[in-house]
């Protein structure tokens, strides 16, 4: 269940990512393509959906990396180290990890997860249902619970459903009643889509939920290279408040309800209500990304971001802009490696404050 906002809020104007969030947490890590040993980083400092909205929500270090120290401008740091292959050989990190993970990260999550292969008779579980490719197509469990996924022949998942109750016993708050307390079966349900062009891309992901004000659905759009350029984003403000009820999901659930479904088919209009937020992409002509920006609900600028990149294509700075105000507001500096080193935050008089520090030892 989708336990977490899923609007937030930029200066005067709503867009699909709390920024606020992300800076506040120290972070910005960008997923660039590598063919070299790459060290996970997870849980602390989150990467960057400017550069991939479609990442899992995990973080990574490019090169062959041996050491990775990062200092905040309050003392505080954290030092990781790796062996040759990639494999994280300690982590001095103590505190309490990173837990909110924003709905569109989450989304991508599941899907990495669903369609994950077990090994071949690794379990033994008879709720348990395979497909050819060891995927999980059917689950079981105790108070009703169900779940199932459709796969395409890639092995790409398409639908995941699940459902189940639970037994629930509350206090009547008013009097005269015989007893003290009620109790009630809760249903709950989740609805999932997932849909793809025909190179394997995904370009739409839908999400629905036993509580309506959690619904999403992602659009994504690309150009004639099927590099992403566009993101549309719906939520519970595009849904028309009549379609808003207790027990739709229950209504649709009951139905045998396949890939091919469609909300407009039940509610009319379904996602129709406003515009949704827009998030924009542009490319140079070695296919890098060298431009972001972020349009909220009413269709005004809310952010940018910009890239640049040296004579051989290497990252060199990740620029973040105040657009309210025309003015820098983060800059991020990376090694050769394509690994950040440097957030700095930048005045309203151009002076700038080193917010973290990143330290990187190669093998």
């Amino acid at each position: 269940m989708l336990v977490f906002e899923v609007r937030s809020v930029i200066a005067e104007s709503l867009t699909s990512m709390n920024h606020t969030k992300l800076y506040v947490l120290a972070t910005f890590l960008l997923l660039l393509a590598s063919n070299e040993v790459t060290a996970q980083i997870s849980g602390m400092w989150p990467n960057s959906q400017f550069d991939m909205p479609m990442t899992d929500f995990s973080m990574s270090l490019k090169g062959n990396v041996k050491t990775w120290t990062i200092t905040k401008d309050d003392g505080e740091s954290r030092t990781m180290t790796y062996d040759k292959t990639g494999k994280q050989l300690s982590d001095s990190f103590t505190g309490t990890q990173q837990s909110y993970i924003p709905p569109d990260f989450q989304l991508i999550k599941w899907k990495n997860e669903y369609e994950k292969a077990y090994p071949q008779n690794s379990i033994t579980d008879t709720n348990l249902v395979f497909n050819e490719k060891q995927q999980l197509i059917e689950r079981k469990g105790p108070n009703g619970y169900e779940e199932k996924n459709v796969f395409n022949a890639s092995g790409q998942i398409r639908m995941h459903r699940r459902t189940s109750s639970s037994t629930e016993t509350r206090a009547w708050n008013s009097l005269h009643h015989k007893e003290p307390t009620y109790t009630y079966t809760n249903y709950h349900g989740e609805l999932l889509f997932y849909r793809y062009n025909g190179k394997g891309s995904l370009t739409e992901v839908e999400y629905f939920d036993s509580d309506p004000f959690l619904n999403v659905k992602l659009v994504y759009i690309y150009n004639d290279k099927n590099q992403l350029i566009e993101t549309n984003r719906h939520d519970n403000y595009n849904i028309y408040g009549h379609y808003k009820t207790d027990n739709y999901l229950s209504e649709i659930l009951a139905t045998e309800v396949d890939t091919s479904f469609s909300i407009e088919s039940v509610y009319e209009h379904y996602w129709k209500q406003g515009s949704p937020s827009v998030n924009k992409w542009k490319f140079n002509e070695l296919g890098q990304k060298v431009e972001y920006t972020a349009y909220g609900y009413k269709k005004g600028l809310s952010f940018k971001a910009e890239w640049e990149y040296d004579e051989k294509g290497s990252v060199l700075k990740e620029t973040h802009w105040n657009v309210y105000k025309n003015q820098i507001s983060r800059i991020f500096d990376f090694d050769k490696h394509g690994n950040v080193i440097r957030e700095q935050s930048v005045g309203y008089e151009g002076v700038k404050d080193v917010i973290w520090e990143v330290k990187i030892e190669y093998w």
